[in-house]
């Protein structure tokens, strides 16, 4: 059987001590077991609200906004966490991952009802400066260009790296390197607005 996600040390405020040492796998099938389980959802809930918010924070700038979207993510989770933990139980991905994928997608889809503009040139990071995000992934190899490109769009390192045939460790690497060379061309190309 393959090892699910470490615990993440950042217990729960108010969860149970029983509960806060155990991975995201085992509290989705306390859920799974008990739909009652409303410490293990909260323990849960609070471990990976601060990605979730991270994660969307592009689509979902608004903070309230931001946090509704990963609160009905999570609210799926609790509703099919039975179907999920089995599908989970003998997968590669984890139970985090698999939580991204779908606060992503619900944020997508939040920025669409919006009206939201998608992440696209003409990005103002700061106030007064603008870059052209389409311009700087242009100069970038192709490799580096795909790796960025595909973290924009919401894949995992795990899912990357199965695209292209790579460990999920060297994509990170890789992925953080092209970053920082994206940031040194964007940087370069900062002009004011």
């Amino acid at each position: 059987m393959q090892t699910h996600e470490s615990v993440i040390d950042q217990p729960a405020s108010d969860g149970v001590p029983e509960l806060v040492g155990l991975s995201d796998l085992e509290l989705l099938g306390r859920i799974a077991s008990d739909r009652m389980h409303s410490e293990a959802y909260s323990i849960l809930f609070e471990r990976h609200l601060p990605v979730l918010r991270q994660r969307i924070r592009t689509l979902v700038p608004d903070e309230a906004a931001a946090i509704e979207v990963a609160s009905d993510a999570m609210s799926w989770l609790w509703e099919n966490a039975t179907v999920l933990k089995g599908i989970l139980e003998d997968s590669p991905v984890e139970v985090g991952e698999y939580l991204q994928r779908i606060t992503v997608g619900r944020a997508r889809e939040y920025a669409r009802r919006a009206g939201a503009p998608p992440v696209e040139a003409g990005m103002n990071l700061r106030p007064g400066v603008s870059i052209d995000l389409k311009r700087g992934l242009g100069k970038l190899r192709e490799q580096d260009r795909l790796l960025i490109e595909s973290w924009l769009e919401g894949q995992t390192t795990q899912e990357t790296a199965h695209q292209i045939g790579s460990s999920p460790g060297a994509v990170a690497v890789r992925r953080h390197r092209a970053l920082l060379h994206l940031k040194r061309i964007l940087a370069s190309d900062e002009r004011p607005v």
